[in-house]
């Protein structure tokens, strides 16, 4: 299988499309990406250790795809005439091998010219002052970013070279796939479509890390999966070996393996936006059930919080007063869902209270004007899907879109974390007596705060 690589690669060299390839990689490092006046360059650009890496694998992703569609279209047109490769028909090669071997002698080349691309990357970030350099990043960019379009494009153009004989309708249908993908598929299902994944969160803060990274490598791993699957669906249509009987099984098999594996990404990726959209429909309708019940205000509010990692605990010592005309038999205060009460005092005993989602109803009187302490301990982690529950899922889970290319920083309501914490009053991270302007409602509770922090060298 190794000569037959080594023949494949030196036969691709020679050909002009992948000049051209090398050619167009260089003219974007040198026109776009090196910074040749450093006092000139956006602070954008180059902040994040990430952000050398985003905008110079958005423009290689989308060129090295058009490059490897034109350069199997045209291998498939050569081989149909008579050349070099028909030495290798009579060898005891089996077909798997020898189709391996015609796929590596294709993706060997574009993989060095991206690992060289990326090293690029790296040495602007090295170079350019007050820019962060981070190796996790470039391993990051490379196995998720990089090699899952390069396998799923390489591997859906053989696919269909073998499928359709004819070179110029094989090249017709993969453009048609490439700009249909790039015009229609990037946004439905929560970019799930999207073989680049143009749209996923691709900044690293040297803070809180990559955003969104499970949702990330599911639907990356998709695509790789699926690439693998066309590789060895399309070995299996090789008919050079047309006369051994039952050896395509052991093709087929894997090949329906990989694409189940892919389908099953998909669907966790596409599942786990339809879990968070049903969680906000059912906070909505626990701010229906309860939005019309008489609320109290709170007067006081001291908080001792505690980090625990990426969890925390809290103690809550409020001072609430019924302002209303008529007694209240009991009152709702509200607080993040994934937050758990471990119990209310009041003046040492233990008050009931039931907990629905977002609402806490806490079972116990308040008269005309009475004011009542309570002493509230909690503890959880952030569920960040309560963030601005008035908005529209269209938008709010709507990918972020630039005028112009910039990284996808995500969308995060809340960071809690050994090195960075930042709670917003959105999250309601604290118990409130009034939702948040962003939750529900004109209601206004004006309250002094005093927090206190135990342990802060933890967040």
């Amino acid at each position: 299988m190794k000569t037959i690589i080594f023949y494949e690669e030196k036969l691709l060299r020679r050909n002009w499309l992948f000049y051209f390839f090398i050619l167009g990689v260089l003219g974007y490092i040198v026109g776009v990406l090196i910074p040749w006046n450093a006092k000139q360059v956006l602070w954008s650009d180059v902040a994040l250790a990430s952000s050398v890496f985003s905008r110079g694998i958005s423009f290689l992703n989308l060129f090295q795809s058009v490059i490897v569609v034109f350069l199997v279209c045209d291998i498939q047109r050569k081989r149909n005439k008579a050349e070099t490769r028909e030495t290798f028909s009579i060898r005891p090669v089996g077909n798997g091998r020898f189709f391996l071997g015609e796929f590596f002698g294709i993706f060997l080349p574009f993989l060095v010219v991206d690992v060289v691309f990326m090293i690029v990357c790296a040495m602007i970030h090295i170079v350019v002052p007050d820019s962060p350099e981070n190796l996790w990043v470039f391993l990051f960019y490379f196995f998720v970013r990089v090699l899952p379009p390069l396998i799923f494009v390489s591997g859906l153009s053989l696919l269909v070279t073998k499928l359709v004989k004819l070179p110029f309708v094989s090249w017709f249908v993969l453009i048609g796939f490439l700009y249909f993908s790039y015009a229609f598929l990037v946004s439905p299902l929560y970019g799930v479509l999207d073989f680049r994944g143009s749209l996923l969160p691709d900044s690293f803060s040297s803070l809180v890390g990559f955003i969104h990274v499970e949702e990330n490598l599911m639907q990356r791993g998709a695509f790789l999966w699926l690439g693998i699957s066309f590789l060895c669906f399309a070995a299996s249509l090789v008919k050079r070996l047309p006369n051994i009987p039952g050896r395509k099984f052991y093709l087929i098999v894997p090949a329906c393996l990989c694409l189940m594996v892919s389908l099953c990404l998909g669907a966790l990726y596409v599942g786990k936006y339809q879990a968070r959209l049903k969680n906000r429909g059912a906070f909505r309708e626990a701010i229906l059930e309860y939005g019309k019940c008489p609320t109290a205000r709170v007067l006081e509010h001291e908080i001792t919080y505690r980090p625990l990692g990426d969890k925390f605990s809290a103690t809550s010592l409020m001072k609430i007063q019924n302002r209303r005309k008529a007694e209240m038999d009991k009152f709702p205060l509200f607080l993040n869902p994934g937050l758990e009460i471990s119990k209310i005092e009041s003046d040492g005993q233990r008050v009931a209270f039931r907990k629905n989602r977002q609402v806490v109803v806490v079972e116990r009187a308040l008269a005309c004007g009475e004011i009542v302490e309570l002493k509230i301990e909690y503890e959880g982690s952030i569920d960040e899907d309560i963030y601005q529950v008035k908005i529209l899922d269209e938008d709010y889970f709507a990918p972020v879109v630039y005028s112009s290319y910039h990284e996808n920083y995500g969308k995060r309501a809340a960071f809690v974390s050994r090195g960075y914490t930042l709670l917003l009053p959105e999250v309601m991270w604290y118990p409130m007596a009034v939702l948040p302007g962003g939750a529900a409602g004109k209601e206004l509770n004006f309250t002094s705060y005093v927090l206190r922090v135990e342990n802060p060298g933890r967040i």
